[in-house]
């Protein structure tokens, strides 16, 4: 039984490379070496991204997670204002949020007056949770109890905010929440 069980986790992990070979060969694959044997748990996933008529489908989509799940946890090295405009709302909402930024990240809202208000704003509440981490490496993940949504940066370095692998599996979120615990082990509150 433990070799099927394995065997069946190489056969999604083959799905999952074939069926998106393209996304993976255009991105960088920073997920943390500890959690790339969960890489199979995408083989249900889909990638959403903007269209030419839409352009908001992403941001709809990002939205409508952080807004509806019991939960919002965030892993974040790319700054976009109107995301953190969501996970302000979510924090609004009463929603549980923790979200763990890099140094770029921190830099980026250090620099902008009415984000870095913002940000402070929302920090004061106790549903709001904000952490840095030094290891964390072009890449976002949004997770809450239902879903995630992986953002990968281009190979080029530029973060790909009008693209992501979503996913509403269980076996997602538990893969979800594994990067989410790697980086917050060693992140301090800020």
């Amino acid at each position: 039984m433990l070799i099927k069980g394995k065997f069946i986790k190489l056969l999604k992990l083959f799905l999952v490379v074939e069926r998106y070979k393209e996304y993976w060969n255009e991105h960088l694959i920073n997920i943390p070496d500890d959690c790339l044997p969960l890489l199979h748990t995408l083989h249900n996933a889909e990638i959403i991204k903007d269209s030419f008529c839409d352009n908001m489908i992403v941001f709809n989509t990002v939205r409508r997670m952080a807004l509806t799940g019991k939960y919002l946890c965030c892993v974040v090295s790319g700054y976009a204002k109107n995301f953190i405009e969501v996970v302000g709302e979510a924090i609004e909402k009463g929603i549980e949020v923790n979200v763990i930024i890099n140094e770029t990240v921190k830099k980026s809202i250090e620099n902008n007056k009415e984000t870095f208000e913002m940000i402070n704003a929302m920090n004061k509440n106790k549903n709001a949770k904000l952490m840095l981490s030094k290891k964390v490496d072009r890449f976002t993940l949004l997770l809450t109890d239902k879903e995630i949504a992986l953002f990968l940066f281009k190979r080029n370095g530029n973060v790909e905010w009008h693209e992501f692998l979503h996913c509403k599996d269980e076996c997602c979120v538990r893969f979800g929440e594994e990067i989410f615990k790697f980086y917050e082990k060693e992140a301090v509150e800020i």
